[in-house]
């Protein structure tokens, strides 16, 4: 037999072999007779049958981990925690902005609370930068607040006994607070926590502290300090008794995101405000309201006997009387400060904030129509009122957009009661504008004014609307627009008036349904 022969016989025999084993295997394993499932005892895993902790703290935010450099007293303290179960991961990168931050301390002798993998990368590259470093580590007591919101009752076991400048101790807080809040360790007496960046004047916000949050905690002799929670979970009201609380309440507002379900009222007492500028990035979710003395007016409040000087000089009296006597909070806008500021209340950021019950007054002469009472790129008004103006009252620009409901114009010294430009849009719900020196609503550039629901435009000098340069005058339900000492409704320079079935204008130039004043057109059933 030759060789190539014998590797064919001896490869048949192992195959032969191998399947004749795997028989034998498929025929034993079918004897074995099937077990009965095991059955295990359900476990019973909750937070309140943990005894107690003694490892694997991991603080953690939910905003991401910190790095920020704070003084206190003479030296300069770096927090660099919150990486949850990413220390090791985090630790090199996080480090290396930690010790950029200690940049400022003009040192070279280091000490780093915490042996973890952030504490030694951070000694680590503070060596290597030629430092003096000194590794602490420390026991931090840790333990579940059992107070009430605003007041934190934080009992360690072991007994926290004593608490001096440096004490550290962590707590999960058990509840959101809603203003300035206290920790009592151990029974040793409340002292008041301070927000890390909060503002003077107003250290701490509501919200700074949310349920579940686990807060380190450092106590500087004086009063505990804390990483605020950057949001604000639930509604909350500021009272402001001067232009100086309402741009505190802002500054301080500007490190918290107000979350969806939330609402900020920054409540004005009763009193004489002037110029105030809001900003918030969550501007939608904020009021800026004033105090009532009584009902908002409406309509059949007014005084309006005609379009003549004297006419409307005997309304503008009546009506500020009328006025005052409702409103408690007015914001006052002298010609001069309207020149300088062009404005009384200015809304400079995002979103659409709701205004309300604020009656805002001028001198009652002419500016040259600088100037607005408000100005704004997203506003809501709701019941207010403006009066004897030098400037526009209402007036937004560049694709801006305000919504006024229940609120009124009268007695407009210079320029348009209502004006909007450069593709603009002012949309006015329940509200008038009467006995303005010039037009009592107005439009250029291809931007929009529209009259919904009961809105009156009447007694004003010149023209009740007024659409200019591609402007838009919508003229919806039950609008009125009487009375007015030129032409109730007057477009001109390819300008657009639209003008509802239901509503009454009592001199429009073009008539209804016709062209003129240079390629304007008035549209019936807009």
């Amino acid at each position: 037999m030759n060789r190539r022969a014998a590797l064919r016989l001896s490869g048949a025999a192992l195959a032969s072999s191998v399947v004749s084993a795997c028989a034998q295997k498929r025929s034993a394993a079918s004897l074995v007779l099937p077990q009965p499932p095991r059955r295990f005892a359900p476990v019973r895993a909750s937070a309140d049958r943990v005894i107690r902790q003694v490892a694997g703290l991991r603080p953690f935010r939910a905003s991401g981990f910190l790095v920020r450099g704070e003084p206190l007293g003479a030296k300069l303290l770096v927090h660099n925690y919150g990486h949850g179960g990413g220390g090791i991961t985090l630790s090199w990168g996080t480090a290396m902005l930690a010790v950029e931050e200690t940049q400022r301390a003009k040192t070279n002798r280091f000490a780093v609370v915490g042996c973890g993998a952030v504490g030694l990368a951070s000694a680590r590259l503070l060596q290597r930068r030629g430092g003096e470093v000194t590794i602490y580590t420390i026991n931090i007591p840790y333990c579940v607040d059992t107070g009430t919101p605003n007041n934190i009752v934080a009992n360690f076991s072991p007994a926290v006994p004593s608490i001096g400048p440096g004490t550290i101790v962590m707590i999960k807080a058990s509840n959101t607070n809603t203003g300035p809040t206290t920790i009592n360790i151990n029974g040793l007496g409340p002292r008041p926590v301070f927000a890390i960046g909060g503002t003077p004047g107003m250290p701490f916000m509501p919200s700074d502290i949310i349920t579940g949050d686990v807060l380190i905690v450092t106590y500087d002799g004086t009063q505990f300090w804390i990483v605020p929670n950057p949001a604000l979970n639930h509604s909350t009201t500021i009272n402001c008794a001067n232009n100086a609380d309402v741009d505190l309440a802002f500054k301080a507002l500007a490190r918290k995101r107000i979350q969806p379900a939330a609402t900020v009222t920054i409540k004005l007492a009763a009193g004489i405000f002037n110029k105030i500028t809001t900003f918030h990035s969550d501007a939608d979710r904020i009021v800026l309201e004033g105090t009532m003395l009584a009902a908002n007016p409406v309509v059949a409040s007014f005084a309006r006997t005609g379009s003549s000087s004297s006419a409307r000089a005997l309304d503008s009296a009546n009506n500020i009387a009328m006025l005052r006597a409702r409103y408690g909070t007015e914001l006052k806008i002298t010609n001069a400060e309207l020149v300088a500021a062009h404005n009384g209340i200015r809304h400079t950021g995002p979103g659409y904030i709701t205004i309300r019950n604020i009656l805002v007054t001028g001198d009652n002469i002419n500016a040259n129509g600088l100037g607005a009472g408000i100005t704004a790129q997203g506003a809501r008004l709701q019941g207010c009122s403006f009066w004897g103006l030098g400037g526009h009252a209402i007036f937004t620009s560049n694709s801006g957009g305000i919504l006024a409901y229940d609120t009124f114009v009268c007695s407009q010294a210079g320029g348009a009661g209502v004006w909007c430009t450069t593709g603009g849009s002012i949309i006015l719900y329940d509200s008038g504008v009467f006995g303005g020196a010039a037009d009592g609503v107005g439009c250029t550039t291809g931007a929009s004014v529209w009259l919904y629901r009961n809105c009156y435009v009447q007694c004003n000098a010149n023209m009740g609307g007024y659409a200019n340069v591609g402007g838009c005058l919508w003229m919806g339900s039950y609008a009125v627009l009487t009375s007015n000492g030129a032409f109730d409704a007057y477009g001109y320079g390819n300008s657009t008036l639209l003008t509802s079935a239901s509503a009454t204008v009592g001199n429009p130039s073009p008539p209804v349904n016709a062209v003129g004043n240079y390629d304007s057109v008035n549209s019936a059933g807009g």
